[in-house]
């Protein structure tokens, strides 16, 4: 502030350049003191010339990660023993006894092979890398323990790549099997689904989606085989994972978080219901397919 004047309320700012008259406005000043803004804008040249100075900088940044970018990367060790068998597994039912031969198993792992299981790789950032599924678990072969390859979604195999597109099955929606109302569809759907994966290399699926509807229009309520009714979303939810999984042979995950019912916001929108209304309206899908063995 070179002057404030009180009579016109007004006052002058000299810009960085300390030029001449052309760098001098006058902007209405309503007082910081009682917190209303001061509005200001650039007009003088060394504040353009900041500007472009920016925006080169930007553009520079962008193209060096175009250019550093890894355009195919030489596949891990391990990544393709898919069918590894792991011996001497135990009946799941067996809680006490699969407990026991995890933790054994768990202590047969090198440092590097426990990283490698909890941290995934084929990813430059953010950005999917070539030849990669959208979640990759190395193997670790001594041990029989196959690698995990994760795809989206419940629904049919996500082409993430454009040669893929053309390739791959476009099946009903989850919205519209559910709307059958008949558990031995989606058993059947799921199946078909999950050969499908088996068959492009991925043995895991990222899905079902089980959310109930809450929001008319979530973007995703297609994709959510519950509909509206958790009683539905119970039917459905167990007929998916087995047909996914003892049909096919792949696994599968049930998604999204509880209480995720709108796309809009749902980094930050904060949803909130009582004990009884979620364990009434939305745990059920949930419940069922832990309970299927997802």
């Amino acid at each position: 502030l070179n002057s404030l004047s009180p009579v016109s309320n007004v006052r002058r700012v000299k810009m960085a350049n300390d030029s001449e008259t052309d760098d001098w406005e006058s902007i209405e000043y309503k007082g910081i003191a009682n917190g209303d803004s001061v509005r200001s804008r650039c007009t003088s040249r060394s504040c353009f010339k900041w500007l472009a100075f920016v925006a080169l900088l930007i553009t520079a940044l962008l193209l060096s990660a175009l250019v550093l970018m890894p355009r195919a990367t030489a596949i891990p060790s391990g990544y393709c023993e898919a069918e590894a068998v792991i011996a001497d597994v135990p009946d799941a039912a067996d809680e006490e006894s699969t407990a026991s031969w995890a933790q054994s198993l768990v202590k047969k792992m090198s440092l590097a092979e426990k990283h490698g299981l909890a941290n995934g790789f084929g990813y430059w950032g953010w950005i999917q890398l070539e030849a990669h599924y959208v979640g990759n678990i190395l193997a670790i072969p001594r041990l029989g323990v196959p690698s995990i390859k994760m795809q989206d979604a419940m629904q049919g195999f996500r082409t993430t790549d454009a040669r893929m597109i053309g390739q791959v099955t476009s099946w009903p929606c989850a919205l519209a099997i559910s709307a059958t109302w008949d558990p031995h569809a989606t058993w059947h759907w799921a199946k078909a689904i999950g050969e499908e994966f088996r068959q492009k290399g991925a043995n895991m699926i990222l899905g079902p989606s089980v959310n109930v509807h809450r929001v008319a229009r979530n973007g995703r309520n297609a994709e959510y085989i519950s509909g509206e009714d958790p009683f539905l979303g119970v039917r459905h939810a167990e007929a998916y994972v087995h047909g996914m999984q003892q049909g096919a042979g792949v696994a599968a995950v049930v998604k999204h978080f509880v209480l995720n019912q709108q796309e809009t916001g749902r980094t930050s929108v904060d949803a909130h219901a009582d004990e009884r209304t979620r364990w009434e309206q939305y745990y059920p899908p949930f419940e069922a397919a832990v309970k299927a063995k997802v």
